[in-house]
């Protein structure tokens, strides 16, 4: 077979766009502009971040930028689902990158803006190979934009009650993206975008960060359109101002910090730092997934909007909310056991259901006709309903339209293999061919449901309504008809929620069994 190497385009003054602060130089791939590493802001630590200084000259934008601090190192397991990058990090990391087949300033084309996962503590722009936005850009005629922002301590460890000088350290963080979607404002129509139409979209940690920008005044304006996938900010990390305010006193007072020194944190090592907070007893991702997110202050950030409502100012903005089949359902693959009968399969279930398992049975039936019962110990409990209640308060708040999703498919490899968490990620940027053809039944069928699924993210992002030539007709969620979308091969369809009651189900025996990813 032939190997089809991507022509490259790479001069010294070619391609160069103007931005507001400078010129910058990126290259040319198969017909894509690539701009990588982009600065849109800098920032002191835990401060709020600052608009460029401008430069003289061309600024290089070919290689991707540094990537924000992690908590711990960073594992190779999961690789086989989903393909990492493992990249340089610093304190330096406000940068973006850009993909546009495009650099005419009247083209106009939707803007879509990835906000990535790992909760508010890891991750980056880059992390998944699968975030590469070339495809998306060349085949959907969009400009995709990925961004990178602090994270963790750096980005939401709450310093306010150590002074004025501190006030937006809880939410530094989410200060760098709004400074992000302000850079797109300013400079985006450059590279072939409508700073007018702009769509933010997450996964998971992103999902959340989608919706607090939502409760951040300060990103009015800035887009138009919103998805949040595999989460929402009731179905991840979130904490209570007086909380944020405790953990950052506690990790101050572990450096020896108080008012009078405060100060001197500014000059500490982010590693000096990580054994403060080690001293809390404090060492891993997990000890601070709940604890280290946006502090609300009813300023910055209003707050959760189970807490304060959404916000009336967002209430025109359309949005799609979704999730998958598998998320974090962390039970045994039965299906890979190789079990051929109902009744190998009841008995092998009853080890995580026990009473209940018939009557789980009967629901995954009626929820997923025709699928092997054995998925039932995969299927999630602890996503699901959140992401199904944020779609039903929001569609109740808003004036625009909500669009609700299942990914359902299950991929073909050990005996039959639920959507995980991230596992849509591939599909929305059309990235298949690289990420999912070795596990998604072939190229064919995965590019069935990429068309699927990315022509409903790209009919979206440029019109507001996901429906095009690739779905069955995709109507509105409302509490009154829970519509959903249910993405699937051989065929997708559209039914009222009929997973809700199996899912409540779930959740219930997930909470009896302490599940720590179920509370």
């Amino acid at each position: 077979m032939a190997i089809k190497f991507k022509k490259t385009i790479l001069e010294p003054d070619y391609p160069v766009v103007q931005t507001k602060a400078g010129k910058l130089r990126g290259f040319v791939a198969d017909g894509v502009f690539n701009f990588r590493g982009v600065d849109y802001a800098k920032a002191d630590r835990f401060m709020l971040p600052k608009p460029l200084e401008p430069w003289d000259g061309i600024k290089d934008a070919t290689d991707y930028g540094y990537i924000c601090l992690t908590i711990n190192q960073n594992s190779p397991e999961g690789n086989f689902r989903i393909m990492h990058r493992y990249w340089p990090q610093s304190e330096d990391c406000l940068n973006l990158n850009i993909w546009t087949n495009c650099l005419d300033p009247a083209a106009k084309k939707a803007v879509m803006v990835w906000i990535h996962g790992g909760c508010y503590l890891d991750g980056s722009s880059i992390e998944m190979v699968a975030y590469d936005g070339d495809e998306l850009a060349r085949t959907g005629d969009v400009v995709v934009v990925t961004v990178n922002h602090r994270l963790n301590l750096l980005g939401y460890l709450d310093l306010s009650d150590f002074g004025e000088k501190y006030r937006y350290s809880g939410v530094a963080g989410m200060g760098d993206l709004v400074a992000a979607l302000q850079w797109i404002h300013d400079n985006i129509a450059q590279f072939g975008g409508d700073p007018d139409n702009v769509t933010i979209f997450g996964q998971s940690g992103g999902s959340s960060k989608v919706a607090t920008l939502m409760q951040c005044p300060a990103a009015d304006g800035l887009y138009h359109k919103a998805i949040t996938q595999s989460g929402a900010p009731n179905a991840g990390p979130t904490v209570s101002k007086e909380d944020a305010l405790a953990l950052g006193a506690e990790i101050a007072g572990s450096l020896g910090l108080n008012k009078n020194n405060i100060d001197e944190i500014l000059q500490m090592s982010y590693q000096d730092i990580l054994k403060g907070a080690a001293k809390t007893g404090r060492t891993k991702f997990e000890d601070f997934m709940w604890q280290l997110c946006p502090s609300p202050d009813g300023d910055y950030y209003k707050g959760l909007f189970l807490d304060v409502g959404f916000r009336p100012e967002v209430k025109n903005v359309p949005m799609i909310i979704g999730s998958n089949m598998g998320e974090f359902g962390f039970r045994e693959n039965l299906a890979s056991r190789g079990l051929s009968t109902d009744e190998e399969k009841r008995a092998a279930l009853q080890q995580f259901f026990h009473e209940d398992t018939d009557e789980l049975i009967r629901l995954f039936r009626q929820t997923y006709p025709g699928k092997d019962i054995a998925l039932l110990a995969t299927t999630d409990d602890s996503v699901r309903l959140r992401v199904e209640k944020f779609a039903r308060m929001r569609a109740a708040a808003a004036d625009a339209p909500v669009y609700n999703y299942m990914l359902s498919y299950v991929f073909p490899f050990e005996g039959g293999t639920t959507a995980w968490h991230c596992a849509e990620i591939p599909f929305v940027f059309r990235n298949t061919q690289l990420e999912l053809a070795h596990m998604a039944g072939g190229a064919e069928e995965a590019l069935k449901l990429e068309a699927a699924i990315s022509g409903a993210w790209l009919a979206f992002a440029k019109t507001g309504d996901p429906n095009g030539a690739y779905i069955p007709e995709w109507t509105p969620y409302s509490e009154a008809c829970p519509a959903t979308m249910f993405f699937d091969s051989p065929a997708c369809t559209v039914d009222i929620a009929r997973d809700t009651e199996l899912e409540k189900l779930l959740m219930k025996k997930a909470f009896s069994m302490h599940r720590p990813d179920s509370v």
